[in-house]
């Protein structure tokens, strides 16, 4: 049985976790930053789209994308008539779904999705990403750390493979170190990097890092998904202008 929504989460219809209920930092600069550029822009696995509500209230037209009709239809649906305008649903499993010109995005938000994509799909949709940015366009990304408290009894096992100097020491399949009053509303490979690890991600894909920081998730998470603070990792990382 699917969670109920709280005042942090708000399950998913397919498994795959939760849409956090405010907007985070990474969001807020997302939209600041949109309102300057004239190209398109998009946000990745949207679910039901706080942000895109957001952009659309700050009349910044957006393409929304999910892989889940029901979340988009949710998404219409909690919109003023008035914005609806400013919204472009897009259906679609990323990256092999959707189609983009090369150069012909002004800035992406993924929040909160590449952490369900196992190595090598990460690595192909940074590349992907990259493609679809215009110059001097900008990626905004949040995903799960490895010190996330919904996982914490996998915490050990992560840091005893980065000792041995496991490629991808956050991989893991199957819900064996999941909480149990979360398991329920997951169901997918989670790939959890540290900072290291995504910084060295986001740079092999071409792309010039403007921040890129743990984030504490006090205010963001419920308690039970909270650890010491590096409970995800926020990204701000620019694709270079042609000289």
């Amino acid at each position: 049985m699917k969670s109920t929504p709280n005042k942090f989460y708000e399950p998913t219809q397919n498994q795959l976790g939760y849409m956090t209920t405010q907007i985070d930092q990474v969001g807020y600069s997302f939209l600041d930053f949109a309102q300057q550029r004239p190209q398109p822009i998009l946000e990745i696995g949207a679910a039901y789209g706080h942000v895109a509500l957001e952009a659309a209230k700050r009349q910044i037209p957006i393409i929304v994308n999910d892989l889940d009709q029901r979340h988009l239809d949710a998404l219409v649906k909690r919109a003023d008539e008035k914005h609806l305008k400013y919204i472009l649903p897009l259906l679609g499993n990323f990256p092999k779904d959707l189609v983009f010109k090369p150069n012909s995005l002004g800035s992406i938000l993924i929040c909160r999705v590449l952490h369900f994509f196992p190595p090598e799909e990460w690595i192909q949709a940074m590349h992907v990403m990259f493609e679809w940015l215009a110059p001097g366009g900008k990626l905004f990304m949040t995903n799960e750390s490895p010190y996330f408290g919904t996982m914490r009894k996998f915490i050990p096992v992560y840091l005893e493979r980065k000792r041995k100097g496991h490629p991808w020491p956050g991989l893991m399949i199957g819900m064996e170190y999941f909480d149990e009053g979360r398991k329920q509303d997951v169901n997918s490979v989670i790939n959890l990097l540290s900072l290291k690890e995504t910084k060295a991600a986001v740079e092999e894909a071409g792309f010039h890092i403007e921040y890129i920081e743990y984030l504490d998730r006090s205010s963001i998470y419920p308690p039970d998904a909270l650890y010491d603070g590096r409970e995800a990792i926020g990204v701000i990382a620019r694709k270079k202008s042609i000289l």
